[in-house]
C-alpha cells in the first residue's frame, strides 16, 4: 500500500499508552517481535519497543524508522486521531500496522 502526502516530524513526544477513552491526540506505539532490540524513531522522537509517542498537532502521516544491527528500515504510516496506531517490526524486516479504538461506552 502506498501512502502519498507529507509526513512532518513536529510536535511528537514520548508518552504512555492511553486508556479508554482515547484522547484526540495522535498516538503511535511501537513493538518488535520476537523481542528484538533496536531503536525506533517516530515523528523524529526516539522510542524503545513497548513505548508510545503522542502529538496533539502532528500530521496524520508520520515517519517510523527502526535501526537494528546497523540496518535501518523506514515506513510512513497513517496515524489517525482518536485511535492508537500500533506499529510492529516482525523478524527485523517487515512492518505490521494496526489501529486500536475503544469500544463505545468503555472507560
Amino acid at each position: 500500500m502506498a501512502v502519498a502526502g507529507c509526513a512532518f516530524d513536529a510536535g511528537w513526544e514520548v508518552s504512555s499508552r492511553p486508556s479508554c477513552p482515547i484522547p484526540d491526540d495522535r498516538v503511535v506505539c511501537v513493538q518488535a517481535s520476537p523481542d528484538l532490540g533496536g531503536t525506533f524513531e517516530v515523528g523524529g522522537v526516539r522510542a524503545l519497543p513497548g513505548e508510545c509517542v503522542r502529538s496533539p498537532e502532528g500530521s496524520a502521516l508520520v515517519r517510523v524508522q527502526v535501526e537494528r544491527d546497523g540496518a535501518v528500515r523506514r515506513r510512513t504510516v497513517r496515524a489517525p486521531s482518536a485511535a492508537v496506531t500500533e506499529v510492529m517490526l516482525v523478524d527485523g524486516r517487515t512492518f505490521k500496522r494496526q489501529y486500536a479504538r475503544c469500544v463505545r461506552g468503555s472507560q
